[in-house]
């Protein structure tokens, strides 16, 4: 479970549990601002897609990262499927979610729609 605590910056007990419910968290530097950057990534169990449902799942515990850590990190959403459905990669591109087809490892499968 998720266990941040600073100030003002605190989940409940609830949030905590879904907040830890991400894949995997990566932590970097943003290469335009030099502000440090969370990637929250949310995977889609083999052989599925990625649907709407999943890209709403990122971007609700993205929220709940950016809640618990606060201002000092951006804190970016990853979805990832083995292909994406088109109503799903569309909701993505909205939502600034960065969207990642698993089928191929080509980057060209990656959509970097949140990175600007």
């Amino acid at each position: 479970m998720l266990e941040v605590q600073t100030s003002n910056h605190t989940l409940s007990k609830d949030e905590s549990e879904d907040a830890s419910r991400v894949d995997l968290v990566l932590k970097g530097v943003h290469p335009g601002t030099f502000q440090p950057v969370l990637i929250v990534c949310v995977t889609t169990l083999f052989p599925l897609s990625t649907t709407t449902e999943d890209v709403e799942k990122a971007v609700k515990r993205a929220q709940l990262w950016e809640k618990a850590v606060g201002p000092e990190f951006l804190v970016m959403a990853l979805v990832a499927g083995f292909g994406t459905e088109p109503l799903g990669l569309q909701f993505a591109k909205e939502q600034r979610i960065i969207c990642c087809d698993l089928n191929s490892s080509s980057s060209k499968n990656v959509e970097l729609v949140g990175l600007d």
